[in-house]
């Protein structure tokens, strides 16, 4: 939340600055960074998402909730329906790639992290996990 919050500061200094140097008086300059910064929170605060990934033991389901402004989603997997656990990897601007944990189903690749890490060991051992859980053999 706080990475939101330190653009629409850094717009907002700025353009009272720009406004203090081209002479305006405080209240004309202050009202357009003061529009640009709530603004700026409001657009973020509108694309933000909230993803919890679980997968339960007892009741044999991966679940993934996404919660923002708008609203909550709840995706329910059964056990079943789940293949297998797997890592996917990519490159970025970097020559080492990243890595991260899916669920593989009929349906497609679950995710169960919305980025990418660049340790690979605890991908393997998160992995090795879920296919334990599952009763799959070792992460491919």
């Amino acid at each position: 939340m706080g990475s939101i919050l330190v653009f629409p500061c850094l717009v907002f200094c700025f353009a009272l600055g720009y406004g203090y140097i081209h002479g305006a008086n405080l209240d004309v300059g202050f009202i357009l960074p003061a529009v640009i910064a709530v603004g700026t929170v409001v657009f973020g605060l509108a694309l933000a998402k909230l993803s919890v990934f679980t997968l339960d033991r007892i009741a044999r389901q991966y679940e993934c909730k996404t919660t923002s402004i708008f609203g909550c989603s709840i995706r329910t997997v059964s056990f079943d329906g789940i293949t297998g656990a797997e890592i996917q990897w990519k490159y970025g601007n970097d020559p080492s790639p990243s890595y991260r944990v899916v669920l593989q189903t009929s349906e497609g690749d679950l995710p169960l992290s919305l980025g990418y890490s660049s340790d690979q060991d605890e991908c393997e051992k998160v992995c090795d996990a879920v296919n334990a859980l599952l009763g799959k053999g070792a992460c491919p």
